[in-house]
């Protein structure tokens, strides 16, 4: 005889593999995706909407106790140096949106970046160089963020949230947040196409 907890943990894992199937449908994923690969694209939906969500109810996130009016926008290199800089008592970064998506302009002052250490210089709080196979880009103060030590290798895949410096020639950031990914080499296969396809689908902008 079945149990009252028995039958609620049956119908929670029924509603559970009910939304995951819903997901699915509506992404549209490559069929050759790991169920890892797919995880990563079914979190890159659930990011943008998180975006769209605190933009509609003007909510702020707090990173590295600095506060933004968005979480960090996932860039690659190549394309944050298209953006443009705005003039002001605190200088900001914009990207402009395809027009055949509406036109527009977002603000990418704050990014999410990942990439290969290529470089480990002692100046201005220990600074990085890092490739994205778009380009190369630099972050400054690596080793005054929680954990970033740990990063201070070439060779390493890491994560980087921070506050973008200059864009061009070539991308600087404050370092806000920095994680080792090199465990995992799903990070660092799937980077591009997550990036890409978020640009495409909500931005309308061409892969790079």
């Amino acid at each position: 005889m079945q149990t009252g907890i028995g039958r609620n943990y049956k119908l929670k894992a029924l509603q559970k593999g009910r939304l995951k199937r819903r997901i699915c449908r509506l992404l549209i994923l490559p069929k050759n995706l790991t169920n890892s690969e797919r995880l990563l694209q079914i979190s890159s939906h659930s990011y943008q909407n998180r975006r769209t969500e605190m933009a509609a109810h003007g909510e702020t996130s707090s990173v590295g106790g600095f506060q933004f009016s968005s979480p960090p926008v996932k860039m690659l290199a190549g394309k944050l140096r298209e953006c443009t800089r705005r003039a002001g008592p605190t200088p900001s970064f914009w990207l402009e949106k395809d027009p055949s998506g509406g036109g527009g302009q977002l603000d990418v002052s704050l990014v999410w970046m990942q990439g290969t250490v290529i470089q480990v210089r002692p100046d201005r709080g220990t600074t990085l160089r890092l490739n994205d196979t778009t380009h190369t880009f630099t972050v400054c103060g690596a080793d005054k963020v929680p954990k970033g030590k740990h990063c201070l290798e070439i060779g390493k895949y890491v994560m980087v949230m921070g506050v973008v410096l200059s864009s061009s020639p070539e991308p600087i950031l404050r370092a806000v947040k920095i994680t080792d990914l090199s465990d995992n080499p799903v990070h660092s296969r799937m980077w591009k196409h997550e990036v890409d396809h978020l640009h495409r689908t909500y931005m309308g902008h061409r892969a790079i």
